[in-house]
């Protein structure tokens, strides 16, 4: 069985938890470490025990884009029963307006990132643009037939939740999970702590 393809609810799978573009290879699929199965989109982190019918290879903790770090060290899931918890509230529906993900940045051209030079040694780097902030939109096309020219959709609403503010597209992914509870005293880092059906998760806070 695929990693990606592993069912976790209601029409969502383990591989629905990976972005489909990333300059980090590693995030892009499921991936296997410390008797866990893994998957992230960088907003949202979701671990399951590995099924016993699963074919998979443990992926060793290093470094680059190409090889996961040691989740256990960078995310410290605490391990106890000593907790409250609270349905996961469903998405209420609300939408916003934000900018058009098929308009490309006119800074980057949809590449995420930009040349610099450096001050100190004048060498010139990559860093993530600062105009679309690193996501490539934000730009305005005339013939996008997405936006109709306008550079602007509608988007999920972010929601609030216990005083958390978690993006609208993450509470629609969460809401699929089966018998998805949160608990709302606790913060991990600056996200939020919620348990699943099979697994637990994390989802990153809204700033």
């Amino acid at each position: 069985m695929n990693l990606s393809e592993i069912k976790l609810g209601d029409g969502v799978t383990l591989g629905d938890f990976c972005p489909e573009t990333d300059p980090r290879d590693w995030i892009l699929e499921p991936f296997a470490q410390d008797g866990y199965l893994w998957a992230t989109n960088g907003k949202i982190l979701v671990r399951i025990r590995i099924p016993k019918d699963c074919e998979y290879e443990e992926i060793e903790p290093g470094q680059g884009s190409s090889t996961p770090p040691k989740m256990s060290d960078i995310i410290k899931i605490p391990e106890t029963d000593d907790l409250e918890w609270l349905p996961f509230p469903m998405y209420d529906g609300l939408t916003k307006t934000i900018d058009c993900f098929y308009c490309e940045c006119p800074c980057c051209k949809g590449s995420d990132y930009i040349d610099y030079e450096c001050p100190e040694c004048g060498q010139e780097v990559e860093r993530v643009c600062h105009r679309c902030d690193g996501d490539g939109h934000g730009g305005l096309d005339p013939d996008c037939e997405t936006c109709k020219g306008t550079g602007k959709i509608t988007a999920p609403a972010d929601q609030i939740i216990s005083g958390f503010k978690i993006a609208g597209d993450l509470c629609i992914l969460i809401s699929k999970l089966s018998d998805i509870e949160y608990t709302p005293n606790l913060t991990i880092g600056k996200s939020v702590f919620f348990r699943f059906d099979g697994g637990i998760g994390l989802a990153w806070l809204m700033r």
